[in-house]
């Protein structure tokens, strides 16, 4: 209000007042972390690798070694070079299978900061020897010439003099002031010439960006599986549990499989913390349960999809296991035996299921043998720690041992 007075005041006495100018829309360039795909004139796809985020204090790195040379194969899971951080030196993992075409940072080199571009990746090996006269600066200053055109291009749009209600509007729905028709005294643009000018040209749908945002709830949408660089801290928590007298109170129609499915299912509910995936800048926590199960059946791995695992009986459970099939996922059960690695290194906890052994128990009154099993939570560190993962296997062992209180 008062800024609308001051400018009233101003024109009565003719003195030159500034116009409501809003701000241009400035991009911010940034090299990311990750691997990112680009496509030049001369050169075909490949991938730009910037200096990865090794530690959460990492700000610089140092190239101590390249354990890769150029024009070799790297292969998922196998260290392509080590970087000497703020506290450690740290190898880099990679997660796909790529061949490395060009090294841009030879060893020693120092202070480099995250994103700054040190090697060029490529998915075919034919494609290797086109990236000998490479040059990273070449493609930096064709992206800075776009940038500044599209700055300028920004600024232009913002010549408009506009009431501050009217500023906003263009600000929340990113108009160009310059294709709406003022109505106001001396070519001011009002508040109603913006929501006739929305009114008439209703916005094209879009994908927006996700905001970073912490442990948020969500409806239930497909889970974005984010690229992931680096290996992420995980611990594991292990419990043990017998299960001959589970068998006897399920009987021979209920498989214990599926029975182990809808136990964990349940405790996501009641931990959600443990239900969720972690992506760059937050984490996400999702009110549904949608579980991956990998077995192995003849020497193959198949995997299982349960789709609301914890609205479903265990006969229901038992039909989506009937076919193998893959998708997104927000829980993984896994039943191979000495296997504790999930397949989505992004997903908050995975439960291995151990083999079961015949061990000497202690029973009401007397030791006896009973059959025994191990159950390993494997957790994110990022997303649980080892309370919430010990409240989890706390709540699953409940729900396994006495069969009644999930009723």
């Amino acid at each position: 209000m008062f800024r609308r007075i001051s400018f009233a005041l101003c024109n009565s006495l003719k003195y030159k007042a500034t116009p409501f100018l809003s701000p241009p829309l400035k991009l911010q360039p940034m090299f990311s972390h990750f691997p990112h795909r680009l496509f030049a004139s001369s050169f075909p796809e490949h991938q730009v690798l910037g200096m990865p985020l090794l530690s959460p204090t990492m700000t610089q790195g140092t190239i101590v070694k390249w354990l890769k040379k150029e024009g070799e194969k790297v292969k998922a899971g196998e260290i392509m070079f080590e970087v000497e951080t703020d506290k450690a030196t740290l190898g880099f993992e990679v997660q796909d299978d790529v061949y490395l075409a060009k090294i841009l940072e030879a060893e020693g080199s120092a202070n480099l900061a995250l994103g700054h571009p040190v090697a060029i990746l490529v998915d075919n090996a034919t494609d290797i020897g086109k990236f000998a006269s490479y040059s990273a600066k070449s493609e930096d200053s064709k992206q800075k010439t776009e940038e500044v055109k599209i700055e300028k291009k920004d600024e232009e749009h913002h010549d408009a003099r506009m009431s501050p209600a009217a500023h906003n509007l263009v600000l929340a729905n990113h108009l160009d002031p310059s294709k709406i028709k003022p109505s106001g005294p001396k070519g001011l643009l009002l508040k109603s010439d913006v929501l006739s000018f929305i009114d008439s040209h209703p916005p094209k749908e879009e994908v927006k960006e996700q905001k970073p945002v912490t442990m948020v709830k969500t409806a239930k949408t497909a889970p974005i599986q984010p690229p992931s660089t680096v290996r992420a801290p995980r611990f594991s928590v292990t419990v043990e549990c017998r299960l001959d007298k589970i068998q006897k109170i399920l009987g021979p129609k209920v498989s214990l499989k599926s029975f182990i499915i809808k136990c964990a299912a349940q405790a996501c509910t009641e931990v959600p913390e443990a239900n969720g995936l972690f992506f760059s800048e937050f984490s996400r926590i999702f009110n549904y349960v949608d579980i991956q199960i990998s077995s192995a059946a003849d020497g193959k791995l198949q995997t299982y999809i349960v789709k609301d695992a914890h609205r479903k009986r265990v006969s229901e459970i038992e039909q989506d296991l009937a076919k193998p099939a893959k998708s997104d996922h927000t829980f993984e059960i896994n039943f191979q035996q000495g296997v504790n690695e999930v397949q989505n290194p992004n997903t908050s906890a995975l439960l291995s299921v151990g083999g079961i052994e015949k061990r000497v128990v202690l029973g009401e009154s007397a030791p006896e043998v009973g059959e025994v099993a191990k159950f390993t939570l494997n957790c994110d560190h990022r997303i649980v720690d080892g309370a919430v993962g010990a409240k989890w296997l706390q709540i699953f062992k409940t729900y396994l041992t006495n069969p009644i209180s999930l009723v």
